[in-house]
């Protein structure tokens, strides 16, 4: 039996009671990380064992035999680099019961809000802080810097 438990709240201290709703609610903070790129995959690799021991616990509390789907979401300004996030999931999720599932990442995008011109604006790319519309440099970043767990597909036991 497979069992699909979506997320929709990113409060990181709001960790609900198995099966009190419709989903499991988990959000990982870059806070717990370093915010701040230092080069190599440290960043990534604490952002993924910090995430195998929350979804640990989850597939626990729900008497999961195992995790076979988990779907994250990297912060348009979370300075994750995709490609080493998913080699450190693999290696964090070792020996848990989350070994071998498939990893979906999704990208937020980064959104952003224009006082210039009032308008909420989607930028290309976070290297270039402009509004696509008046070029203003004042803006206002709505985009978040953390990684989320959106989903878990389990088996139960």
């Amino acid at each position: 039996m497979t069992c699909h438990f979506d997320s929709l709240d990113t409060r990181s201290d709001s960790l609900p009671q198995p099966f009190s709703r419709a989903g499991i609610v988990i959000a990982l903070p870059v806070a717990f990380a370093s915010a701040k790129r230092t080069g190599g995959v440290m960043h990534e690799l604490t952002l993924c064992q910090r995430a195998a021991e929350i979804i640990e616990q989850q597939a626990q509390q729900l008497g999961a035999r195992k995790v076979t789907g988990v779907w994250l979401e990297i912060g348009a300004f979370s300075c994750v680099e995709r490609s080493a996030l998913e080699f450190c999931f693999e290696l964090a999720c070792r020996d848990t019961r989350a070994e071998g599932c498939a990893l979906h990442l999704s990208q937020q995008e980064a959104q952003c809000w224009c006082p210039q011109c009032q308008r909420n604006v989607q930028l290309l790319t976070t290297l270039v802080r402009r509004c696509p519309h008046c070029h203003s440099a004042d803006l206002r970043i709505d985009a978040n810097d953390s990684v989320q767990i959106k989903r878990l597909e389990i088996e139960q036991e």
